[in-house]
């Protein structure tokens, strides 16, 4: 496998349409990512067959998510489970976690998926301090 990019991230400022769903299935195909980071999907309900629809039912990757708030946030993290094993996770309303190996590497890393409202004070109070003590 030829990878154009290890990692992609898409405020995609709403995923319920078909044709956010297929950009989404786009940027898969033609950028290869072994991680993608989806911010604002606006999706209060995400399931395995909303997951699917975004990453096609013969790729293989793995996913944590976050629910939309009313008409704002919403986060998904989708990753190639034979680029990146997971050992611990957090998924949390303004951001997902995940720490683990890069199997190519063995290398262990931390990776946040962060959506922050577009308000100093509210972004203030999401700031995730304790993150680091709980992973």
């Amino acid at each position: 496998m030829s990878d154009i990019g290890l990692f992609a991230s898409w405020n995609i400022r709403g995923l319920g349409s078909f044709e956010k769903k297929s950009a989404v299935k786009r940027l898969l195909s033609l950028t290869k990512p072994r991680v993608l980071f989806l911010q604002e999907t606006k999706m209060k309900e995400i399931d395995d067959k909303a997951i699917r629809s975004l990453v096609g039912h013969r790729a293989k990757f793995n996913s944590i998510y976050s629910a939309a708030n009313g008409s704002s946030g919403g986060l998904i993290t989708l990753w190639d489970p034979n680029f990146l094993q997971i050992e611990n996770s957090i998924s949390e309303p303004n951001f997902i976690a995940i720490y683990g190996k890069l199997t190519e590497s063995n290398i262990m890393c931390l990776l946040i998926n962060v959506y922050a409202p577009n308000d100093h004070f509210k972004r203030k109070d999401n700031t995730p301090e304790y993150l680091f003590y709980n992973l």
